[in-house]
């Protein structure tokens, strides 16, 4: 048992420290990575540790699409058991602090997620993040490193209403026939709904969809026999959707995003029809929302 413990605990060095900045300043959080490594090497959290990515963000132009936590409470739609956990730098601040102090800017960011992981978020069974935080604290007041006026720096979303798009498969139709892109669409409803409430139940859609052609018989129609919706148990809905490639073939950019947002739409109207269909989320509201933001991209597109 012991050494199985061992392994897990050397597993769960895969601790990433990324920072995004147009100049200088990565150097701090590979620093900051190899610090916080050697912290858990000292340390014995059995086999219940949980693999982290901490992503740390500089940016003239917030990108709030970018500020996406997964923490492993489940392992619904693929989740792996690792966590993710993203925060944003003020871009002056830190652009023009010293290369030390940066070091400790993003130490202490790595305490403040973590404490926002307890706080916000929901731990792994098993997981003693509490004992984490703590021990991590000590260390960082032991080596005179702890800051916490470096809080006025750090730039986070609590718990942001989220849309993802999950594609299922794509057939009758090759890759150069499509026109859009999810991710850029992603991008723009997330830096807009982050700022929305729909009520308490769901914080994140995910939407996934397939593309192919309705009159081969090779492939099922889920719409009318599946479940078209699914809620979760970590305040989730998952939607699906079914494209007739046909709809595709030919038809220009503009054009193919309204026939995706015609889909999201009916797929929202869907969650109406659920037997148990989430108490407090208003879907009308949602329904308009992600309407109007549609238009609004497919004007920029």
């Amino acid at each position: 048992m012991r050494q199985n413990d061992n392994r897990m605990r050397e597993r769960a060095l895969q601790y990433d420290i990324f920072i995004h900045v147009d100049g200088d300043g990565a150097g701090a959080g590979a620093k900051a990575g190899e610090y916080y490594a050697n912290f858990l090497r000292e340390q014995n959290y059995g086999r219940n540790a949980v693999f982290s990515d901490f992503l740390f963000f500089v940016e003239k132009e917030i990108d709030f699409n970018r500020q996406n936590d997964v923490v492993p409470t489940s392992q619904r739609f693929g989740l792996d058991k690792r966590a993710r956990l993203t925060l944003h730098f003020d871009y002056d601040l830190f652009s023009e602090a010293s290369d030390d102090l940066r070091y400790k800017i993003a130490l202490n960011a790595i305490l403040y997620l973590l404490n926002y992981w307890r706080d916000s978020l929901k731990a792994p069974k098993g997981f003693p993040l509490d004992k984490v935080i703590a021990d991590y604290q000590k260390r960082l007041n032991s080596d005179n490193l702890l800051d916490k006026t470096f809080e006025n720096i750090y730039i986070k979303l609590h718990n942001p209403f989220r849309f993802s798009f999950m594609r299922r498969h794509v057939y009758a139709l090759a890759e150069t026939d499509i026109r859009f892109n999810t991710n850029d669409i992603e991008k723009h409803l997330n830096n807009n709904l982050y700022k929305r409430n729909f009520g308490d139940s769901i914080r994140e859609i995910f939407f996934y969809y397939d593309i192919f052609d309705f009159n081969d018989s090779r492939y099922q129609r889920y719409i009318d026999g599946a479940k078209p919706c699914e809620a979760g148990k970590e305040e989730d809905l998952l939607m699906l959707e079914q494209y007739d490639s046909v709809l595709f073939i030919g038809a220009d950019k503009k054009e193919q995003i309204r026939y995706l947002s015609e889909g999201i739409l009916n797929a929202i109207k869907r969650i109406e029809k659920m037997k148990q269909k989430p108490k407090k989320f208003n879907v009308e509201k949602f329904y308009e929302t992600i309407k109007t933001l549609m238009n609004e991209y497919a004007k920029i597109a």
